[in-house]
């Protein structure tokens, strides 16, 4: 997935300045960074999911990746396997996966809050 973010002119200049220290992407950086910081708002979310209604944590709990994305993720990995993945693309693969490990352990929290508030038996009746 490609989106464009405007940066304050320091804040590139600073990142910048660290993929070239580091022989990496600016591109690799930022999604570093942001991972990192999603792994802090993981330890936040699980502890909120447990005030949410149940309608909102089934929702959580049978959440799955629209089609689109899907689909675009399938056709990069085959791109991959057959070695016919560009540079751009593989950068975008990484994306996906990351948001789909990010998407799946936030579902595995609503699955966690459904099964003790006993809105399923377990993560297969979801």
């Amino acid at each position: 997935m490609n989106i464009t973010v405007e940066l304050p002119d320091n804040l590139y200049q600073n990142v910048s300045s660290l993929a070239e220290r580091t022989n990496r992407k600016v591109d690799e950086i930022i999604a570093d960074k942001l991972e990192d910081n999603f792994e802090v708002e993981n330890i936040e979310f699980e502890q909120n999911v447990s005030n949410w209604s149940d309608e909102d944590v089934l929702a959580l709990a049978n959440s799955q990746m629209p089609s689109a994305q899907s689909e675009r993720m399938s056709e990069l990995l085959d791109r991959e396997q057959a070695g016919n993945i560009t540079n751009t693309e593989k950068s975008e693969l990484n994306i996906y996966i990351k948001s789909l490990q990010f998407a799946a352990l936030q579902k595995s929290f609503g699955l966690a809050e459904a099964v003790k508030r006993e809105l399923i038996n377990s993560p297969k009746n979801s």
